[in-house]
């Protein structure tokens, strides 16, 4: 490059020695207008490109002095446009920064309006626990469901037919004294072939026979109550389960949505800083 600049300042006729130095420029503004009166750029049309022609009096030269300018404008437009594609990523990284800024900042109000501060959202705890508890609650409703209809079954036989007769009321207290009943009456019927109805043991056992009778009617009633107390309380058990559980499904579909939105919001900041962090680089 020294010998083309020797070859220019003897072909175009500058002198410089008489040359003032601009700081503008690397070399001396004579030395350039010499320079750019050698050199012709013209755009070929319906392209992107340029032609570059240099004119010496040495063919040499003037291929070397059109490939130098030719390369250094290639140079030139090489570095604004990097220039220029700088500025756009960093103004394009600042948009971007103030866009994960406001979506962090979205993220946390959602998430303390929905009241879902302090819970492991994001590896699915929570659901796990509501889920969890939706089967206890469904396992519960399950079992009270199967003991109320049960004790349905029990207390609607006896209402139907005869409470007096229904084995149903016979628990195992009534089913000694039933046993001692019909001992006492065997020896009763069997002792009143021999004696008149005065005998005083004859009168002792009818006097047993009428007090069994009236202990079992009286357990029989008791369990009687018993089983419609327990009805009615199945009946309550099985409303309050099955309220708990609809609460608790009604909940779920809830945080279901607002996990549906919270996890939209965690993506699309995620997705924000992902993308920041690639054009910083």
């Amino acid at each position: 490059r020294r010998w083309i600049s020797r070859n220019i300042f003897s072909i175009g006729g500058a002198d410089s020695r008489l040359d003032e130095e601009d700081p503008r420029y690397h070399h001396r503004q004579t030395f350039i207008n010499s320079y750019l009166r050698l050199i012709q750029v013209n755009p070929i049309h319906e392209t992107a490109l340029v032609q570059v022609r240099a004119t010496t009096t040495d063919r040499r030269l003037s291929q070397r002095i059109a490939n130098e300018h030719a390369e250094g404008l290639i140079n030139h437009l090489g570095a604004e446009r990097r220039e220029e594609l700088s500025e756009t990523l960093k103004t394009h990284a600042d948009e971007l920064q103030k866009k994960l800024a406001e979506a962090e900042a979205e993220v946390s109000r959602y998430t303390e309006q929905n009241e879902l501060v302090g819970l492991a959202i994001a590896d699915g705890n929570q659901g796990s626990l509501m889920l969890s508890h939706l089967m206890d609650l469904n396992k519960m409703l399950t079992a009270t469901q199967k003991e109320r209809v049960e004790t349905e079954s029990k207390y609607g036989s006896i209402k139907e037919g005869s409470s007096n007769a229904s084995p149903i009321l016979d628990d195992e207290t009534i089913k000694d004294l039933r046993t001692k009943l019909k001992e006492a009456e065997s020896e009763s019927a069997a002792l009143s072939k021999l004696v008149t109805a005065e005998y005083p043991k004859l009168v002792e056992l009818q006097g047993k026979i009428e007090s069994l009778r009236s202990t079992i009617r009286q357990e029989r009633e008791g369990n009687l109550a018993a089983l419609k107390t327990q009805f009615q309380s199945d009946i309550a058990a099985e409303k309050l389960i099955f309220q708990q559980f609809e609460d608790q499904l009604k909940k779920a579909h809830e945080m279901s949505k607002q996990l549906v939105q919270y996890n939209f919001l965690q993506r699309e900041s995620a997705s924000l800083r992902d993308l920041s962090q690639s054009v910083l680089k």
